[in-house]
Order: structure tokens, then sequence, then C-alpha cells
């Protein structure tokens, strides 16, 4: 295909997120920040969205950023902005 949607990981980091929705661990979470793009020719052309997600260090279990708890929201925000 000439043209399309690609996404690349553009960042990642590690922050605290209070409990994990899931097991309940109260520790880190592993965030990825992924990059939508538009390419033509596998060359990318201009961006044109971002996409978070969690992973908790204990039990693997990812989450999307519309799901992340306000104390992970937060860290997130916090961490982005410095």
């Amino acid at each position: 295909m000439f043209y399309g949607l690609r996404a690349g990981k553009i960042g990642e980091f590690r922050v605290p997120g209070g409990p994990c929705a899931h097991c309940q661990h109260d520790g880190i979470q592993h965030v990825s920040v992924y990059g939508r793009y538009l390419h033509a020719l596998f060359i990318p052309i201009f961006p044109v969205g971002k996409k978070a997600v969690s992973e908790c260090t204990n039990c693997k279990k990812t989450i999307p950023k519309k799901e992340f708890s306000s104390i992970l929201k937060q860290n997130y925000e916090k961490k982005l902005s410095s």
C-alpha cells in the first residue's frame, strides 16, 4: 500500500500509579505512548493522534488512558509536563 495510517512508540516511562485496578497491587505502572501518523510510501507525513496505555508491573494487565485511575492520570500528566 502506498499510503495509510501507522503507529509507532514515541515514549515510555514509569509512574507511581496507586493500586492496580485488576490485581490491587500498589506499585509502579509502565506507561507507553504511541503516536499515529499518516504515511506515504512508509514516510511519515503528519501526526493524527496519540494513544497511551499503562501496564501493571505486577500482573502485566494493560489499560487504556481513558480507564486510568485519578492518581495514575495525575502522575501521568505530571510526568508529561516535566
